[in-house]
């Protein structure tokens, strides 16, 4: 990690990408908007959406530090690496459009990265929804020991994953 995180703000970058996922999209949009953290940009890529995604984006464009492209991508890792190379941020996070941030989610991150200037990638625990129960549920909660089994060219070679 950069060591210059400690000596200013850095910008944190999500990337959201999204394809008709109108039903989803403003909450995502929402987690990100409403961080504690004043040094965010958000980065939406969408896949030409038939549905109302573009009015949703268009309802938040000004609001907050969000810029947004619509146009045909190849694949879902293709959308990613637009977005990517869109980005200004010292630290990059990922939000899915059917996904989002719990409230002082990138406050935690940031000072994880300044802590920890040694490391170049932070996670925590992860949530879903279990509709038949009807509540929250961790599905993945970070542990030294999975931390210490991530090897970068398993994730390059997408034979390991980790939650955004």
């Amino acid at each position: 990690m950069v060591q210059s995180l400690k000596k200013q703000k850095p910008l944190v970058s999500v990337i959201t990408i999204t394809l008709n996922r109108a039903a989803f999209i403003e909450k995502a949009i929402q987690s990100v908007m409403s961080q504690d953290y004043d040094n965010i940009e958000h980065i939406i890529v969408d896949g030409m959406s038939r549905d109302n995604t573009l009015e949703i984006l268009k309802k938040y464009e000004g609001k907050y530090n969000m810029h947004w492209v619509s146009g045909k991508d190849k694949n879902q890792t293709d959308a990613w690496n637009k977005g990517l190379k869109l980005t200004k941020g010292d630290i990059i996070g990922y939000c899915h459009s059917d996904d989002y941030y719990v409230s002082g989610a990138i406050s935690k991150i940031v000072r994880a990265f300044e802590k920890n200037s040694e490391v170049d990638l932070v996670f925590g625990a992860c949530q879903e929804f279990n509709y038949q129960a009807g509540r929250f549920e961790t599905i993945f909660r970070t542990t030294s020991k999975a931390v210490s089994e991530i090897k970068p060219d398993n994730l390059l070679n997408q034979n390991q994953m980790f939650f955004q």
